[in-house]
């Protein structure tokens, strides 16, 4: 992945547009998803994204602007955290 093309603030615009998304695509994950899917929470426990991190995309969402984002699960001291990355910025291997 490209940590240029993440989205850190996503839950935290003013708009819960993201989270509404997350919800209803996620729904047995979504609070986890949202509460280890943002900055502060990856600085809380010491996780920093860099380039070519490899984990696992669990979906993708679609916001109403266009942009289509990867929903991407990382493992960091036996917890998941999860990265929202632009489709740009996914490398996928076949």
């Amino acid at each position: 992945m490209n940590p240029d093309r993440r989205y850190d603030t996503l839950f935290r615009f003013g708009s819960d547009e993201a989270a509404r998304i997350v919800r209803r695509v996620f729904p047995n994950l979504a609070d986890e998803i949202i509460s280890r899917g943002a900055e502060p929470y990856w600085g809380s426990v010491g996780w920093t994204p860099r380039t070519g991190l490899t984990g696992n995309i669990i979906g993708t969402i679609t916001l109403s602007s266009g942009v289509s984002t990867c929903v991407m699960e990382f493992q960091h001291n036996g917890r998941s955290l999860y990265l929202f990355v632009e489709r740009s910025g996914v490398l996928t291997g076949k």
